[in-house]
């Protein structure tokens, strides 16, 4: 058996290309799901530590769905820009990234690209001043802090750094909530957007549009919900007993294409940011 074989989906054709993604993506949310609803359950009687880390999981997990659903909105030509996409599926940062845009509300794709790239890098400053120490790359951070225990430096002090569960983002009125990634996903797969038939009207819609940096979000949001009624249109669309809030759901929060968005890990050396930090003392 071989796998982390996704890439080969680059090679098949699109009816074959949108029933596996198809299948795929419903297995990764149905997946996603039993994770947040065992994180909830942990919650409840109070085990705090693996709440924290089931819902890690779950955010990152509805997050490939996401990338899925962005394979078909990807376009086939050249080969190898596919295949470079869903490679997305196993990488950490990309996933994370892909998480992290579903809080986000830009103005427009200049606004989300500039919004991504402090995401990408390796190192950066942080701390009272906005620059007292150096950092690993937050996204991976968090998922690392979330899960792990390590030994750390930071400054002169040296020491045991184990998971900490304080403050949830994910809690409201004292109550977990989904991921907004789970949230889109589950969205999606209750209108009946992730069925082979509606990946192919996405896939239709969304390959010929090169989003441009100034493309607002007035217009992204036109395109989303063109993309639903084209998909009710064509009979599609499954019956939805929650006042077609999933439809507003994706409306107002499925972002721009990611697909030809460079997610890769940008290089930052730890000197140059000394340099900085030396500077950023003399100039305060």
């Amino acid at each position: 058996m071989k796998t982390r074989a996704l890439v080969e989906l680059a090679s098949i054709k699109d009816h074959d290309l949108f029933a596996e993604l198809s299948s795929g993506i419903d297995a990764v949310i149905d997946n996603a799901t039993s994770l947040w609803e065992d994180a909830c359950s942990l919650w409840e009687v109070g085990r705090r530590r693996g709440y924290r880390v089931l819902m890690a999981a779950a955010e990152e997990e509805a997050a490939k769905a996401l990338i899925l659903v962005d394979a078909a909105r990807c376009p086939r030509k050249p080969p190898k820009r596919l295949a470079r996409h869903l490679e997305r599926f196993y990488d950490h940062l990309a996933k994370g990234i892909y998480a992290a845009v579903c809080d986000w509300s830009p103005a427009n794709c200049g606004d989300l690209i500039r919004y991504i790239e402090p995401e990408r890098r390796s190192l950066y400053l942080d701390g009272l001043t906005g620059a007292d120490w150096i950092f690993p790359n937050q996204i991976l951070r968090q998922r690392e802090e979330a899960i792990y225990v390590d030994f750390v430096r930071k400054g002169d002090t040296r020491g045991w750094a184990v998971p900490k569960y304080g403050d949830d983002p994910l809690l409201r009125h004292g109550l977990p909530m989904a991921p907004s990634s789970l949230s889109l996903a589950m969205a999606m797969q209750e209108a009946g957007m992730t069925s082979p038939d509606a990946l192919a009207v996405i896939a239709n819609i969304w390959r010929p549009i090169e989003p441009t940096p100034d493309m607002a979000w007035t217009s992204l949001r036109a395109l989303n919900i063109r993309t639903i009624e084209e998909i009710e249109r064509n009979g599609l669309m499954s019956t939805l007993d929650d006042e077609r809030r999933p439809l507003a759901t994706i409306a107002n929060e499925w972002t721009y294409p990611l697909h030809s968005v460079d997610l890769s890990m940008i290089k930052v050396k730890r000197a140059a940011l000394g340099d900085v930090q030396r500077i950023w003392t003399v100039d305060g």
